[in-house]
C-alpha cells in the first residue's frame, strides 16, 4: 500500500494532467489550426512530460506480493493508460527539439493532436479513479481504527474529526 501511495504522491506532484491538458488546449488551439501563418511569434507549447518514472514506480508496486483488492484494478488500468500515452508524449517532446518543429508549421504536432488528447483524457480519468480508490481505502481503514478505540479516547475524537473533514472535502470536490 505504501508503494501505491508513493506513486500517487509522484502523480500529484509531477503530473496534474487535467490542468496540463487545459493549458495545452488553451496555448495551442490557434497554433494547431493555423500553423506558422500566425507569424514568427506563434509558438506551439507542449508542457506534458512523459511518465517513465511513474510507470517504473507503478510497475514495481503492482508486482509486489500481496493484494490490495480495492486498488489493484485501478492501478492496472492506470498503468495501461500511462503506457498507452507515453510514446506519444515522448514523440512530441522529441519533435520539439528538431529543426522541423518551427519550419514545418507544427505539422507533426497537428497530426498527433487528435491522438494525444483522447489518450491524455483517458490517463487523467485513470489517475482520478486510482486516487479515489486510494482515498476510499484510507477512509475505510480509519473508520475501522476509530471503531476499535474507546468511545472517550481523544484519538477517536481526533480521527472522527479527520474523517468528517475528509468526507466533506470529497463531497465538495464532487460538486
Amino acid at each position: 500500500m505504501n508503494a501505491y501511495t508513493e506513486v500517487q504522491n509522484h502523480l500529484v506532484r509531477s503530473h496534474p494532467l487535467e490542468r496540463q491538458l487545459a493549458e495545452y488546449r488553451r496555448d495551442n488551439e490557434r497554433v494547431l489550426k493555423l500553423g506558422t501563418k500566425l507569424g514568427a511569434n506563434a509558438w506551439y507549447h507542449f508542457g506534458i512530460i512523459d511518465f517513465d518514472g511513474v510507470i517504473d514506480e507503478l510497475e514495481k508496486a503492482v508486482a509486489l506480493p500481496g493484494a490490495v483488492p480495492e486498488v489493484d484494478p485501478q492501478a492496472r488500468q492506470l498503468l495501461a493508460a500511462l503506457r498507452d500515452v507515453n510514446p506519444t508524449l515522448k514523440a512530441l517532446t522529441r519533435y520539439q527539439t528538431t529543426r522541423e518543429f518551427k519550419e514545418d508549421g507544427y505539422k507533426f504536432a497537428r497530426e498527433q493532436h487528435p491522438i494525444l488528447v483522447p489518450k491524455v483524457e483517458a490517463a487523467a480519468k485513470a489517475m482520478d479513479a486510482y486516487g479515489t480508490a486510494l482515498f476510499e481505502r484510507e477512509l475505510a481503514r480509519d473508520v475501522r481504527r476509530a471503531a476499535l478505540l474507546p468511545e472517550d479516547a481523544p484519538a477517536r475524537r481526533f480521527l472522527a474529526t479527520s474523517l468528517a473533514l475528509r468526507r466533506a472535502v470529497q463531497r465538495f470536490e464532487a460538486l
